[in-house]
C-alpha cells in the first residue's frame, strides 16, 4: 500500500486568506511552562492571576511562571478532572472550573482547595451532567451551568442544590414548560434587560425570562434569510450597544435586532476578501476599545470594522514569527492591562500587547492557492501531491511540471471542474494506484486517474450493503489488500471492491464481541496481520477476521496494566514490532501483545504533556 501521510482536519490545517499584518503576536507555549497547548478557556481573577484551561490541567500564570493544577486520585481536595473548559470567578471571589468528565469545581483561593460537584444518578438535586461547557453568574448572583448533554442547571450555592432545565420531549409537537430546546448547552449570556440567552448545539437559540420562567426559541428557517443561520450555536455576546451577537458552528456570525426580532448574517464568501474568514465561530469578544473580535476554527482571528461592516483577518504564517501560532482559535480574553490573549486549539497562547511596536510583513502566495483550507495530503506513486480541502474540493499538484489542477465537484461520474465543492477529509492511494477520498458528509469517493472519473459511495437507508455513514474519518488498505473505512459515529466498514458491497461493523450493547463504540478514529494492521482499530471513547479494538469478532482493550481505573485512556489518537508499530498507542490525555502506551498488557509513559516520564497526537520512529 502507498499510504504516505494524512493531515487530519481535527488537528492541523493550512489556510491562506487575504490578511492584515498590523498586529504583532507573542507566543507562549510548552517551553514557557504551560501544561498543554490546547487552550480551552482564559480568565483573569480579581487578584490579577491569569488562568488557562487546557486538555491536561488548569494553569495559573503570574506573568513570569505557571503553576499547574491537576487531578490527584489520592487527594479529594484536588481538581476532579484534567480536561478544563470554562473558568469563571463569582462575586464572592470563588473560582468555578468546568471540566469535561469531572463535573463542576469550586476553587477557594484562600485555602487553595477544590470542591467538586458531580452528577449523582438518582439524585435530581445534583448537577445534570459531568460535562460542563459554560458557566455564567447573572445580575442577581445566581450561578448558571450549561452542560454537554445534560441541559441547563441553576445552582443554589447556599443549599448546594441544582435545579435542572432540560429538553425532555414534546407534547403535541410543543416543548414542555421550562424546557430548553436541546440538552447540549454551549453558551450563556445575560443581556441588559436581565434575560438569559442560551445557545444550544442543535436546538438553536433560547431566550429565558427568569422572572416569568418563560423560554422563547429562535431557530433556523431555510426559507427565511432573516432567521438564525444555524441551529448549532457556539458563542453569544451582548456588546456595548446592547446588540446580541451569535456565533454558530457552520452558519457564521449573526447580529440580532431586538426590535425587529430578526437576524443579520455574516458568512464566509469565496469572492469577498472582507467577509468573515470562516463559518465555524468559536468565540466572540468585545475589548475595552469596543472592538469586536471573532475567533474561528479554520480562519484564524477576525477583527470587525463596524463602520464599513468588513472583517480583517489574522492567521498563522509559518514564515512570520509574529503571526498567530495557529489558525484554530478557541478563546479570546482581554486582561486588566489591555493585553489581548488568544487561546489556540493546538498552538498554545498568543499575546497581543497594543503598546508593542507593529511590524508589517510582505504578503505572498507560494502554494498558488487562494483562500484555501488544506485538510489532507497524499503523495501518489508518481510523486504527484494531492490536497484535500475544506471549501475548494481537491487539488492535484505535479511538482515536476509545477502544474495545478483543481477538482471541485468530485461526485460520482463527474470530472467537472465546477460545481459544489466536497470537503475532502482523508486521502489514501491503494496498491493499484486508485485514490480514495474520505469526505465529511459526502461518503467515500474513488478516483480513477487514467479516466479522470469519480465514483461515490454514500449511505443508503435500508440497504445493509451500503457504507454505514457519510462522514469518513479514515481509509486504510491492509497488508492483504482489504480496504477498511472508519466513520464518525457510524462504525467500521470492510469494502469488497469487486462486488461493491460494504460489510458494516457496529457497536451492539448486547454483544460483548462487537465493536466497542461507533466513533472510529484510526486503523492499523501490524506485521502479524492483526487489524487494530482506535476509537474515541471506546479504547482499542483488535479484529479477529476469521471469527469476525472484536477484542476490546479498555481503560480500567486502578489497573495499571490496561490502556491509559479510551480516546485513541494513533497506532504505530516500530522496527522491533512493538505496538505504540497514543491517547488524548493518557499519554503514550507500549503494548505487550503476548501478555496483553500496556506500559504507560506520561508527563512524569518526560513527555511535555499527556496528549499525544502522533508517533514516528526515525
Amino acid at each position: 500500500m502507498k499510504y504516505l501521510f494524512s493531515i487530519i482536519f481535527s488537528f492541523y490545517s493550512l489556510i491562506i486568506y487575504s490578511q492584515e499584518n498590523d498586529i504583532r503576536f507573542q507566543h507562549i507555549g510548552l517551553k514557557e511552562g504551560i501544561s498543554q497547548a490546547t487552550i480551552k478557556g482564559v480568565f483573569q481573577d480579581s487578584k490579577g492571576f491569569l488562568w488557562f484551561g487546557t486538555q491536561d490541567g488548569l494553569n495559573r500564570y503570574d506573568g513570569y511562571k505557571f503553576r499547574i493544577y491537576k487531578h490527584n486520585p489520592l487527594d479529594t481536595n484536588s481538581l476532579s478532572n484534567n480536561t478544563i473548559r470554562p473558568i469563571y470567578e463569582d462575586s464572592d471571589g470563588y473560582l468555578w472550573i468546568g471540566t469535561y468528565g469531572g463535573g463542576l469545581n469550586r476553587y477557594n483561593p484562600e485555602t487553595e482547595v477544590f470542591k467538586s460537584y458531580q452528577h449523582q444518578p438518582g439524585n435530581p438535586n445534583s448537577i445534570s451532567s459531568n460535562n460542563v461547557w459554560t458557566i455564567y453568574e447573572d445580575c442577581q448572583s445566581v450561578l448558571w451551568v450549561g452542560t454537554w448533554g445534560g441541559g441547563l442547571n441553576k445552582f443554589d450555592r447556599k443549599n448546594e442544590i441544582f435545579t435542572r432545565y432540560k429538553y425532555d420531549g414534546k407534547i403535541n409537537g410543543q416543548l414542555r414548560a421550562n424546557s430548553t430546546s436541546n440538552n447540549i448547552i454551549t453558551s450563556l449570556c445575560e443581556d441588559n434587560t436581565g434575560a438569559l440567552w442560551i445557545g444550544t448545539n442543535g436546538g438553536g437559540l433560547n431566550k429565558f425570562d427568569k422572572k416569568r420562567e418563560v423560554l422563547t426559541y429562535y431557530y433556523n428557517d431555510p426559507e427565511d434569510s432573516n432567521s438564525l443561520s444555524d441551529n448549532s450555536v457556539s458563542a453569544i455576546l451582548e456588546d456595548h450597544t446592547g446588540t446580541i451577537w451569535i456565533g454558530t458552528y457552520t452558519g457564521g456570525l449573526n447580529k440580532f435586532d431586538k426590535e425587529k426580532s430578526n437576524f443579520k448574517r455574516f458568512q464566509y464568501q469565496v469572492e469577498n476578501s472582507n467577509s468573515i474568514s470562516d463559518n465555524n465561530i468559536t468565540d466572540i469578544y468585545e475589548d475595552k476599545t469596543n472592538t469586536l473580535w471573532i475567533g474561528t476554527y479554520n480562519g484564524g482571528l477576525n477583527r470587525y470594522d463596524r463602520k464599513q461592516e468588513i472583517f480583517k483577518h489574522y492567521i498563522s504564517q509559518p514564515e512570520n514569527t509574529y503571526s498567530l501560532n495557529d489558525i484554530s482559535i478557541k478563546s479570546i480574553y482581554e486582561d486588566k492591562t489591555g493585553v489581548l490573549w488568544i487561546g489556540a486549539y493546538y498552538g498554545g497562547l498568543n499575546k497581543y500587547d497594543r503598546n508593542t511596536k507593529v511590524f508589517n510583513w510582505v504578503k505572498g502566495n507560494p502554494n498558488n492557492f487562494d483562500k484555501t483550507v488544506v485538510i489532507s495530503m497524499c503523495e501518489d506513486k508518481n510523486g504527484v501531491l494531492w490536497y484535500g480541502t475544506l471549501d475548494d474540493g481537491l487539488t492535484r499538484y505535479d511538482r515536476k511540471k509545477n502544474e495545478y489542477k483543481t477538482y471541485k465537484n468530485i461526485h460520482e461520474k463527474s470530472n467537472d471542474l465546477s460545481g459544489s465543492a466536497v470537503y475532502v477529509r482523508h486521502i489514501c492511494e491503494d496498491q493499484s494506484g486508485m485514490l480514495w477520498f474520505g469526505t465529511w458528509g459526502d461518503g467515500l469517493i474513488i478516483f480513477d486517474q487514467e479516466k479522470e472519473t469519480f465514483k461515490q459511495y454514500i449511505n443508503q437507508p435500508g440497504n445493509p450493503n451500503s457504507i454505514s455513514g457519510n462522514t469518513v474519518t479514515c481509509v486504510y488498505e491492509d497488508s492483504k489488500g482489504m480496504l477498511w473505512v472508519g466513520t464518525w459515529n457510524s462504525g467500521l466498514n470492510k469494502f469488497n471492491r469487486e462486488t461493491g458491497i460494504f460489510t458494516n461493523y457496529r457497536h451492539d450493547p448486547d454483544d460483548p464481541k462487537s465493536l466497542s463504540i461507533d466513533w472510529i478514529h484510526t486503523i492499523f494492521d501490524d506485521s502479524s496481520g492483526d487489524l487494530w482499530i482506535g476509537t474515541i471513547g471506546g479504547g482499542l479494538n483488535k479484529f479477529d477476521s476469521e471469527k469476525e469478532e472484536f477484542k476490546h482493550y479498555r481503560y480500567r481505573q486502578y489497573d495499571t496494566n490496561t490502556i491509559s485512556r479510551d480516546a485513541i489518537s494513533c497506532i504505530y508499530e516500530d522496527k522491533e514490532k512493538n505496538l505504540w498507542i497514543g491517547t488524548y490525555g493518557g499519554g503514550l502506551n507500549k503494548f505487550d501483545k503476548v501478555k496483553g498488557t500496556f506500559k504507560h509513559y506520561n508527563e512524569t516520564d518526560g513527555l511535555p504533556n499527556d496528549v499525544v497526537y502522533c508517533t514516528l520512529e526515525d
